[in-house]
C-alpha cells in the first residue's frame, strides 16, 4: 500500500473542531438523558437483554470473589475488559447501599465512555487547519442506521412488534450502543487507539511501543473477536514511517503477541479454555454455518415478514464490509511512477484516509467470519460497533474532500447554522427510529413487578435455577442460577451441555428448577414432551404468570425402565 502523508509536528490550529465536537457530544448524551428522566423503566428500552450475564457475574465478583454466573463455578463467558470493569464497580454499588441505581448506572456508564470515544474520534478527524467535517454529527445516527432505516417499519415485524409503540429501535445508532454491553468500553479504546496512530505517525521510542501494544492489547479485550482492529493498526503502523519506526512498531506487535499468548494461557489454566465459552458455544468453525447465507437469500425470495427480524443483523455485518471495499478506490488512484504504476491517496486525504485504508481488511475478515462460522441467531445489535463506526468515519471522511464542505467548516456563522440544522434533523430522527418507550417492556415488567412476586413465592428458601434466559431471571430475583443458554457456563457444564447432559449434571449440582421468560415457548414444548430431548426429565409446573408470560417447573430426573 501506499505511503501515508506524514506531517510530523503540525498541531490543530483554532478552527470549527471544538464546537463541532461539542454540538455532536451534546446531541448524543442530551436526547438520551432526557428520556431516561421521562421514566426510570426507559432504562430498559437500552439494555441489551444480555446485559444480565454481565451483571449477574459482576454481583456474584463481588458476593463470592469468583467471576461466575451460578456463583460456585467460574466461567469466562464474556468480553473480559468489560467485566473487568463492572465487578468492582457493582461491589461499590452495593456496598453503598445503592442497589436499586446498577441499571442506571450501567447505562450512564456506556453514555460517558461513548461520549469520551466522540472526543477522541473528532480530535482524529481534525484536519492540521484546525477544522472538523461539517458532516461529523452523522456519527451519531449513523450511516448504516440511515441506510436500514426502512427494515425497521413495524408493519412488516413480527406480531410482538407491528405496533408503533412496540416497535424495535434501529440499531447500529450510537444510542443503541449505550447498552449495558461491552461497546461503549469497545469504542472508547478504539478512538482512542485511532487518535494515537493520527496523532503519531512514527513510533518514536520503546516506550511508544509499549504504549501501542497495550493500546492494542486493550482493543482486544475489549472483545476479542475484534483482534483485527487491533492488528489492523499495527500494521499501519509498520508500515509507515522510517525503518527506525518500523522496528519499534514491530516490536509493538511483538509484545502484542506475547501478552495475548499470556492471556489465553491464564484462560486456560483458570477456566479450563483459552477462549471464552460463550465464543465456543455461538461459533461453528471450521464448518460452515449456512444461516446467514440463507436469511441473505430469504430477503430477496420471501416477504418482510420472514426475514426482517434478521434484516438488521445482516445489515450490522455486510454494510460496513460493502462500504469498506467501496471506500478503497475512493481513497487510493493508480500513478505512473517511470516504468511502474504504484498506489497513492486521492487529493485532500489525510492521515485518518490512510489509517481507514489499514482497517478495511478488519472489516471484511470480521463480517466473513461471521457471516460463515456464527448463526445469525446468536448474532447480537453489538456485535459490529467498530464496523458500522467506520462507515460513518469511511462517508465522512470521503465526503469532507469536496471544498464546499471545506468552505463551510471554515465559516464560523455557516457552522454555527449547519449545526443548529443538524441538531434538529438528528433530534427528528431519535424520536422516529429510537424512542419506542414499550420496547423491552417485558423485562422492565419482570424486573420490576414479577421478580418480587416471585421472591415472596419462595420466601425463605429460594430455588437453584436453570436458566433458560439471558441472565434476566437469575439477577432480578437474586436466586442462584445456570445459563442454559450456554453462553456463561463453566468448562464441564459447556461440554456437558454439547452431549445433551446439561439437565443431569444441573440436577446433581443442585439446580433443579427450570425456567424462563423470553424462551418459554421452548421450555414448554419441553415440558410437553414434545421435544423428544427432554424425555429423561420429568417436569413440574411449580410457578406460572401469565403478564409477562414466565414460568418455573420443578425439574427432576426420570428412573431408567424396569427390565421384563
Amino acid at each position: 500500500m501506499c505511503a501515508a502523508r506524514d506531517e510530523p509536528g503540525r498541531a490543530p490550529g483554532a478552527g470549527s473542531a471544538g464546537l463541532t465536537i461539542a454540538s455532536t457530544v451534546a446531541l448524543f448524551v442530551l436526547t438520551i438523558g432526557v428520556d431516561l428522566a421521562a421514566d426510570t423503566r426507559r432504562v430498559f428500552g437500552y439494555l441489551a437483554a444480555d446485559a444480565f450475564y454481565y451483571l449477574t457475574v459482576a454481583r456474584n465478583i463481588g458476593d463470592h470473589g469468583s467471576p461466575s454466573f451460578d456463583g460456585v463455578h467460574p466461567t469466562n463467558g464474556y468480553q473480559p475488559l468489560w467485566q473487568w470493569i463492572l465487578g468492582p464497580l457493582h461491589a461499590l454499588v452495593e456496598a453503598l447501599g445503592a442497589s436499586q441505581y446498577v441499571l442506571p448506572m450501567l447505562v450512564l456508564l456506556c453514555i460517558a465512555a461513548i461520549a469520551g470515544g466522540l472526543v477522541l474520534l473528532g480530535r482524529a478527524l481534525t484536519r492540521p487547519d484546525g477544522h472538523l467535517s461539517p458532516l461529523f454529527p452523522l456519527v451519531v445516527p449513523g450511516v448504516c442506521a440511515l441506510l436500514s432505516t426502512p427494515l425497521f417499519d413495524p408493519r412488516h415485524d413480527a406480531p410482538a412488534f407491528n405496533e408503533p409503540a412496540t416497535a424495535r429501535p434501529v440499531f447500529t445508532t450510537l444510542w443503541s450502543f449505550a447498552n449495558g454491553m461491552e461497546t461503549g468500553a469497545l469504542l472508547l479504546v478504539f478512538a482512542g487507539g485511532l487518535l494515537w496512530c493520527v496523532r503519531r505517525p512514527q513510533v518514536v521510542s520503546v516506550r511508544a511501543a509499549l504504549g501501542l501494544a497495550g493500546l492494542a492489547f486493550l482493543l482486544t479485550l475489549a472483545r476479542l473477536d475484534h483482534v483485527f482492529f487491533a492488528a489492523a493498526l499495527l500494521a499501519a503502523m509498520m508500515a509507515s514511517g522510517p525503518g527506525a519506526s518500523r522496528r519499534r512498531a514491530l516490536l509493538a506487535a511483538g509484545v502484542f503477541g506475547a501478552l495475548l499468548a499470556l492471556f489465553l494461557l491464564a484462560n486456560k489454566l483458570a477456566f479450563g479454555a483459552a477462549l471464552p465459552i460463550s465464543g465456543a458455544a455461538k461459533s461453528t468453525f471450521p464448518q460452515v454455518s449456512g444461516t446467514s447465507s440463507g436469511a441473505l437469500v430469504r430477503m430477496f425470495t420471501d416477504p418482510p415478514r420472514a426475514w426482517v427480524s434478521w434484516a438488521a443483523r445482516l445489515v450490522q455485518m455486510l454494510l460496513p464490509a460493502l462500504i469498506a471495499a467501496l471506500y478503497v478506490p475512493c481513497t487510493l488512484r493508480l500513478v505512473r511512477v517511470g516504468w511502474r504504476v504504484k498506489l497513492r491517496l486521492r487529493a485532500g486525504c489525510e492521515r485518518i484516509d490512510w489509517l481507514l485504508l489499514w482497517l478495511t481488511p478488519a472489516v471484511v475478515v470480521l463480517a466473513l467470519y461471521d457471516f460463515l462460522f456464527v448463526r445469525i441467531i446468536h448474532h447480537g445489535n453489538w456485535y459490529f460497533p467498530v464496523s458500522t463506526l467506520f462507515a460513518s468515519l469511511a462517508v465522512i471522511s470521503t465526503l469532507d474532500r469536496v471544498p464546499a464542505l471545506r468552505r463551510l467548516a471554515r465559516s464560523r456563522r455557516g457552522m454555527i447554522l449547519w449545526l443548529a440544522l443538524c441538531q434538529a434533523g438528528v433530534l427528528a430522527y431519535f424520536f422516529r427510529a429510537h424512542h419506542h418507550p414499550r420496547h423491552q417492556e417485558q423485562l422492565a415488567s419482570f424486573y420490576y413487578d414479577e421478580a418480587p412476586r416471585v421472591r415472596a413465592f419462595y420466601g425463605d428458601t429460594p430455588p437453584r435455577l436453570l436458566e433458560l434466559d439471558d441472565g434476566i431471571v437469575g439477577y432480578a430475583t437474586g436466586f442462584p442460577a445456570m445459563s442454559a443458554t450456554g453462553l456463561a457456563l463453566d468448562a464441564r457444564a459447556a461440554r456437558a451441555m454439547q452431549t445433551g447432559r446439561l439437565p443431569d449434571l444441573a440436577i446433581a449440582r443442585g439446580f433443579d428448577r427450570f425456567t424462563s421468560l423470553f424462551y418459554l415457548d421452548t421450555l414448554e414444548g419441553m415440558a410437553s414432551g414434545k421435544d423428544k430431548r427432554a424425555a429423561r426429565w420429568r417436569f413440574t409446573l411449580e410457578y406460572y404468570a401469565a403478564d409477562p408470560r414466565f414460568a418455573v417447573y420443578r425439574l427432576q430426573r426420570r428412573e431408567p425402565a424396569a427390565g421384563p
